[in-house]
């Protein structure tokens, strides 16, 4: 009687195959796509909120944007006053440039610290000037969001620790 041999290899790869059909792997995750949506923006300190929306405030006075300005006027404001109000209340200051001094933050109001140049509009004083004054301005925490009281009496009594200029 004669024996037959069989080949060795093919075996071992067969065993093979079929150990690996009993494991499983984890599906291979599609590729991802880049995303339409924004990052999730990191939280803002107040400080840095605040400065913003100052920064918004008198770049638009800059422009003479008197509309971006009541924008961020308290809501309470902008709900008695028409922006034609606004804008008639204005008078005759021309703002050249500005700079954000110091910002001191007392819970929910602020008191804003601001040097800027101007020019008037009047035509008796139009060859006159340019001029700097340094002021403070009030601003105050509604729902997060800092605004710019119309009204600017508070800001003639700054905090305690803050020095007038």
């Amino acid at each position: 009687m004669k024996t037959r041999c069989i080949p060795v290899v093919p075996l071992l790869i067969v065993a093979a195959v079929l150990a690996m059909a009993g494991c499983r792997t984890a599906p291979v995750p599609p590729p991802k796509t880049a995303s339409l949506e924004p990052p999730p923006a990191a939280p803002v300190s107040p400080e840095v909120a605040l400065r913003d929306r100052v920064t918004r405030f008198w770049e638009a006075r800059l422009k003479d944007d008197p509309a971006t300005q009541y924008q961020l006027l308290e809501p309470e404001v902008t709900e008695r006053v028409t922006l034609t109000a606004y804008v008639r209340s204005q008078g005759s200051f021309h703002f050249l440039s500005y700079k954000v001094q110091s910002i001191n933050i007392v819970a929910e109001k602020a008191w804003v610290k601001v040097s800027y140049t101007f020019k008037m509009r009047i035509a008796q004083l139009v060859g006159f000037g340019p001029w700097t004054q340094e002021s403070f301005e009030f601003w105050v925490l509604r729902d997060g969001v800092w605004y710019r009281p119309h009204n600017q009496n508070e800001a003639r009594t700054p905090p305690p620790d803050v020095t007038k200029p």
